[in-house]
């Protein structure tokens, strides 16, 4: 038998099995656009403010590969995703996913 897993899918499956919280970032800016850039100028402003020089640069750059990216709380992870539901992240061309660590959504930015 051969089975199809979609991107959702094989995310819910990692973060079961790593048992820690997640959020993904599907990266769809476009820099040709100005309310692109305004966003990801308002991404990466919020952040440098929020984490240390290392961290900020691990997550910007998990954000532009669009990874699945583990925190060690919950709180961790709200405060993280709490970035991408502000009126100018929601609904953008970033789009955000939050799991709980046992692989269930928690919720989207849409």
């Amino acid at each position: 038998m051969i089975i199809g897993y979609g991107w959702n899918k094989v995310h819910e499956l990692a973060v079961k099995q790593v048992g820690k919280p997640a959020v993904h970032i599907s990266f769809g800016l476009d820099f040709n656009k100005p309310e692109d850039e305004a966003i990801w100028e308002f991404v990466t402003s919020t952040l440098k403010q929020m984490y240390d020089y290392e961290t900020y640069m691990n997550l910007t750059g998990s954000i532009i590969n669009s990874e699945l990216i583990f925190f060690d709380t919950e709180e961790e992870q709200y405060q993280f995703y709490k970035v991408f539901e502000q009126p100018l992240t929601d609904s953008s061309p970033l789009y955000a996913i939050a799991y709980s660590r046992d692989g269930e959504t928690e919720t989207e930015n849409t």
